[in-house]
């Protein structure tokens, strides 16, 4: 199969052998991100203004203080907080006004925090759960019902907006509407809502990863093939793989490629299900000198194959 300059990445994910490609690969965008955005990319007056205006989300912020670079966290800090402030008193003169009138300051506190990028991690949980974050279960019922009865939307309905057309038109160098896959499960390393520098870069990304494994996956034989042989997905991303393939894929692709995929996501869950099972069998005292197999990381394994993201890792520094 020849290798093109955006499935590059994708094969070497591939190669990888891990759990879910999906997930190396959004490792990898996170960590990048990190480091472009604490990197000389902070003394970059478009790179400032972009994270002046955004801001970052709690999960980001904490990765951002972990990574280290103290001067260039304070150098963002420093302006994030002039535009905040500025934001709010412009708005607070409003509120304060609006207030004496008796037309109900809470509501117009909202607004102002909503409008400098900042909300509450109450209301961003239940904004989350309003927009109806579907279950692993319900993603793959649905994609399954397309798949049965042949009934499709446009490529990518799940996406913010966009029209994508087809799988070869919206290869990674072109429209990245897909990402939007990824923010409708509420997934991803965003997941606290409001605005984010890092979540927007890494749902741009997420979009070229479930673009580039749907045009692999309808052009590239070979690439099917190595699929099968690989460890498959986790659960939430081979959801979003699936919602969207069966979305562009004609009839009959679907009927060549989604059993072969189930089946692959099947024996990987067993796999997977045989080492959980046996690391909880060593523990029994009559297994004690018993080779543990390939169970000794299948905590965090299994924990990655159901929910994605990998719970083993360290905390990701500056080198």
């Amino acid at each position: 199969m020849k290798e093109k300059l955006y499935t590059l990445e994708v094969m070497d994910a591939l190669d990888a052998a891990d759990e879910c490609p999906c997930c190396y690969l959004e490792r990898k965008i996170e960590q990048d991100a990190i480091s472009f955005a604490l990197g000389s990319s902070y003394m970059e007056s478009d790179i400032r203004e972009e994270t002046d205006r955004t801001g970052f989300c709690r999960h980001h912020t904490k990765m951002m203080y972990d990574h280290g670079n103290s001067l260039g966290n304070a150098w963002i800090l420093k302006t994030r907080l002039e535009y905040v402030r500025r934001q709010f008193h412009a708005q607070a003169v409003t509120a304060i006004g609006e207030a004496k009138e008796a037309r109900g300051l809470g509501s117009r506190v909202s607004k102002i925090l909503k409008g400098a990028g900042v909300g509450s991690p109450l209301h961003r949980r239940r904004s989350r759960e309003q927009a109806g974050a579907a279950t692993f279960e319900e993603d793959c019922g649905q994609a399954g019902a397309i798949a049965s009865r042949g009934d499709r939307g446009q490529a990518g309905a799940a996406a913010s907006g966009g029209d994508r057309g087809q799988a070869g038109a919206a290869a990674p160098r072109g429209d990245r509407g897909l990402a939007g896959a990824a923010v409708s499960r509420g997934a991803g390393p965003q997941g606290y809502g409001g605005t984010c520098y890092v979540c927007s870069r890494f749902e741009e990304a997420y979009g070229h990863i479930l673009e580039t494994f749907l045009y692999l996956m309808r052009t590239e034989p070979e690439f099917l093939d190595r699929l099968k042989g690989s460890k498959g997905f986790c659960l939430p991303h081979f959801a979003d793989i699936m919602r969207a393939y069966t979305e562009q894929a004609s009839d009959k692709e679907r009927q060549r490629v989604v059993p072969a995929l189930y089946q692959m996501m099947e024996e990987n869950l067993e796999r997977i299900q045989g080492d959980i099972d046996w690391f909880i069998d060593k523990f029994d005292h009559r297994n004690r000198d018993a080779d543990w197999k390939t169970s000794k990381d299948a905590v965090p394994r299994t924990m990655q194959k159901l929910v994605g993201s990998y719970p083993a890792d360290p905390v990701f520094r500056q080198k």
